[in-house]
């Protein structure tokens, strides 16, 4: 049971990392294209 329950932890923590790094980069990317439209 505890052993489920870590393997259950690692993957949401892996989960909120990508989830966390598709924001950052959809938050960058639209950035970047705001910036070079203005260029």
């Amino acid at each position: 049971m505890l052993q489920s329950a870590k393997i259950i932890g690692t993957g949401m923590a892996t989960t909120g990392l990508i989830g966390a790094g598709i924001g950052i980069g959809l938050v960058f990317g639209a950035l970047i294209l705001g910036v070079d439209c203005l260029l």
